[in-house]
């Protein structure tokens, strides 16, 4: 099966063929509108989910998700994401390309622990009834303000997309208390650097020189953060790569090993059962009959 990527047009309930950097749909509308939308699917851009009401599934690189109200779904550039809802299902979709936001706030994308990262949970369950209307009002008011013709639009739905950010930032770090690690700066450029380069550079010394920290320096900020070694971070981005592959395309296990740099077949193989605990071919069967029924 082959699992298409979706570019931030393809969910212009318009049908215009505009490009856009942003885009935000009551999500019930856009239901209603995903003819040709084929599930499971990946996105050239970064997608928040809030769910008012409904309950159902949502799968984000291969874990399921329960859908609650008051809950949401953060799905980063490149995932592969599906779901399965529930007729009365409502709340809000809310797309965006990073260079919409990036360039004009003082944080990156990579700074928010919901993106980017497969050590955070990628959603956030709204407790308090003051922050469920406070959050609900910044959508709405992103919702409204995507259709004001004024020449002051652009600014306005980044300075509200941006407020809406930190304020999720700030409650997803009361929620998760202790059990969200601090994390540095090198550490954070580590964890991007590896996402941008894990094809190419599999040595943890490689990313060391180029922080300017030691490796000895480097696998000690990883454990402190995520509790796992620097090596163990680069091992999981190729997993994910090597998984999305599996589900994302009819190439062979010898040519996903060619694809992801692997100097043979059988060290790739010896690789991802070692880190899955089952061969490419099972996970592959596995997880193509789990996504059967968002199909």
């Amino acid at each position: 099966m082959a699992i298409p990527v979706y570019p931030i047009e393809k969910f212009n309930c318009s049908n215009t063929l505009e490009i856009k950097d942003f885009e935000i749909h009551r999500l019930e509308d856009l239901l209603r509108s995903l003819d040709g939308v084929v599930f499971p699917h990946r996105h050239a851009f970064y997608n928040i989910l809030y769910i008012t009401q409904g309950q159902g599934t949502h799968a984000i690189d291969f874990q399921d998700y329960e859908v609650h109200p008051e809950r949401l779904f953060f799905v980063s550039d490149g995932q592969v994401h599906a779901w399965d809802l529930s007729p009365d299902t409502q709340g809000f979709s809310l797309f965006f390309r990073g260079d919409f936001i990036e360039p004009y706030c003082e944080d990156s994308l990579y700074d928010f622990p919901f993106f980017h990262s497969a050590y955070r949970l990628p959603l956030l369950q709204l407790e308090s009834i003051p922050f469920q209307s406070e959050i609900q009002h910044l959508f709405q008011h992103l919702y409204i303000e995507n259709s004001n013709p004024s020449k002051y639009r652009l600014k306005i739905l980044r300075s509200f997309l941006y407020i809406l950010l930190v304020k999720l930032n700030e409650h997803y770090e009361q929620k998760a208390g202790q059990k969200l690690r601090p994390t540095s700066e090198v550490f954070r450029k580590y964890e991007r650097m590896v996402s941008d380069y894990f094809l190419e550079k599999r040595a943890v010394a490689e990313y060391a020189d180029s922080l300017n920290v030691t490796s000895n320096y480097l696998n000690t900020l990883t454990n402190k953060a995520v509790g796992k070694t620097a090596k163990a971070i680069i091992n999981d981005r190729l997993m994910t790569e090597a998984k999305r592959l599996l589900i994302n395309s009819e190439r062979t296990v010898s040519e996903i090993a060619y694809a992801l740099n692997f100097k043979d077949t059988s060290y790739f193989s010896r690789f991802f059962k070692k880190q899955e605990g089952l061969s490419a071919e099972e996970f592959r069967r596995k997880k193509t009959d789990l996504f059967e029924k968002y199909t």
